[in-house]
């Protein structure tokens, strides 16, 4: 049975979804995504683990800030999401944006963090060219929201051309909640991802072990994106998964569940 709640974060509004019982996951998604993305993975996983899947501020059911955001605040929901349910620590899995979060998390709070699940992330900023690109697009988006051409290449950063082939469904679904989402918040989060800077040089900082998941067919993480953030990371354990597109939670669910009960089995948290 999952209990939905709400939880505050700052002048923000957090919808969070529990399912499971044992030591606390917390799932954290991608730009232009919600909880929903883990639905695959959260049965298996909660047969042995507390799966806490959030909303970030912006996304979803939660509320949509009025001002820009930062990815100081995606990393404050995690911390309110933890305050919010009482714990002290949690695994904390993120995954794209959720990950550029997770590890602001670990660096911040390190206490917070038993261990991190990282997928198809990067403690890399963006190119000098992709962040005039995202600048601009959420300059358009800001004014004329999402049109067709905009909504089908973010599809293609999603998930891979097989996977939109193979689920046409799932692909779509995804496709509607982000035409539903606020056009603003669409800018707003466009224009963080765009703006981030780089903390690579701090990786070395981080105590915790981390699972570090990338994807060959990933056009929005490329994979020696991945690999660096695992080479940074000093236990960082890198997993590449072949043939499959950004979005390895939906597309790989079976596998990626494998993945982290096999890693968290090996660290000791079952």
């Amino acid at each position: 049975m999952t209990e939905t709640i709400r939880i505050p974060s700052g002048d923000q509004s957090l919808h969070v979804e529990v399912t499971g019982d044992g030591p606390p996951l917390v799932c954290g998604h991608g730009m232009l995504c919600s909880c929903r993305m883990f639905d695959w993975i959260r049965s298996p996983l909660s047969a042995h683990y507390r799966v806490i899947a959030v909303d970030f501020r912006g996304h979803g059911r939660s509320s949509v800030p009025a001002d820009t955001m930062t990815l100081d605040q995606i990393r404050d929901d995690y911390l309110a999401v933890l305050d919010g349910l009482d714990l002290e620590s949690a695994i904390i899995a993120g995954f794209s944006m959720g990950g550029m979060a997770a590890l602001r998390l670990a660096l911040q709070d390190p206490g917070r963090v038993r261990a991190l699940i990282l997928m198809n992330t990067t403690s890399h900023a963006q190119s000098a060219a992709e962040r005039r690109a995202l600048r601009a697009l959420a300059v358009f988006t800001r004014v004329f929201g999402v049109v067709r051409p905009s909504a089908d290449g973010a599809m293609r950063l999603m998930f891979s051309d097989a996977f939109i082939q193979r689920q046409p469904a799932i692909a779509r679904a995804w496709q509607q909640d982000v035409d539903r989402m606020d056009r603003h918040a669409i800018a707003n989060v466009t224009a963080m991802i765009g703006n981030r800077t780089s903390i690579t040089a701090r990786m070395r900082e981080i105590p915790h072990p981390a699972l570090v998941i990338g994807s060959t067919l990933d056009r929005a993480v490329p994979a020696p994106w991945t690999r660096d953030l695992a080479g940074a990371l000093p236990h960082g354990r890198l997993r590449i998964l072949y043939d499959v597109g950004h979005a390895t939670p939906v597309e790989r669910p079976e596998m990626v569940a494998d993945l982290f009960q096999a890693f968290l089995w090996e660290i000791g948290h079952r």
